[in-house]
C-alpha cells in the first residue's frame, strides 16, 4: 500500500500548522493543510473527490473562524463543486456569503441545504432570519417552527421564533 501525502511549495508552516499562501483553492492546497495522507492505489475517484471536498470545508471553516471570509467563500464554493449532494457545505456557504452581505445568495443556499436534507434545522433558522430581515414575519415563523420541529435544542431559534411572535403581534396591533 502507497501512502503518500502532497506538500506543493505554496504551502508554509506556521504557529497554527501548516497554511496557505494567497493562492486560489486546488486539491493540492487542501490536502496540504492538514497533512492528510491518502491511499492512492486503493481509493477510487468518488472517495478522493469527497475527502478532499471535506478537506475544502475544513479550510472555509478555519478560514471563517480567522476572519478570512471572501477566502471561506471560495473553499467553501470548490467543496460545493466537488460535492454538490452536503446540505452542511450549502449551509456553511451560505453563512459566510450572508456576512459578505449576498443575502440573496445566502438564502438559496440554505434553500438548498434544506432540500438536501429537509431536516437541516440550523438552514431553516437561518432562512427564517433572512425572511425576517426582508419583513416576512409571517414565513420566518413558519422557517422557525420547522427548524423547532427539527430540532428543539437549538437556543438560538426559540429565541429568534419569540423575537418574531413579538413584532407580529406589534405589526398586527398597529394594523388594528
Amino acid at each position: 500500500m502507497i501512502r503518500q501525502c502532497v506538500k506543493p511549495a505554496h504551502c508554509y508552516p506556521n504557529a497554527q500548522g501548516v497554511i496557505l499562501r494567497e493562492s486560489p483553492p486546488s486539491i493540492i492546497s487542501a490536502v496540504c493543510l492538514y497533512g492528510s495522507e491518502f491511499d492512492l492505489t486503493d481509493m477510487n475517484t468518488t472517495k478522493l473527490t469527497t475527502a478532499v471536498s471535506e478537506r475544502y470545508v475544513i479550510l472555509g471553516a478555519k478560514l471563517y473562524e480567522l476572519g478570512r471570509i471572501d477566502q471561506a467563500v471560495a473553499y467553501y464554493q470548490k467543496a460545493v463543486e466537488m460535492n454538490p449532494i452536503d446540505s452542511e457545505t450549502y449551509y456553511h456557504l451560505g453563512v459566510a456569503l450572508n456576512d459578505q452581505g449576498k443575502k440573496t445568495e445566502a438564502f438559496a443556499c440554505y434553500q438548498h441545504a434544506v432540500e438536501i436534507n429537509p431536516k437541516h434545522a440550523r438552514a431553516f433558522n437561518q432562512m427564517g432570519l433572512a425572511l425576517e430581515e426582508q419583513g416576512k414575519i409571517e414565513l420566518a415563523i413558519i422557517c422557525y417552527r420547522k427548524a423547532l420541529d427539527i430540532d428543539a435544542g437549538i437556543p438560538e431559534v426559540h429565541c429568534n421564533l419569540g423575537d418574531a411572535l413579538k413584532t407580529l403581534e406589534k405589526t398586527e396591533a398597529a394594523n388594528r
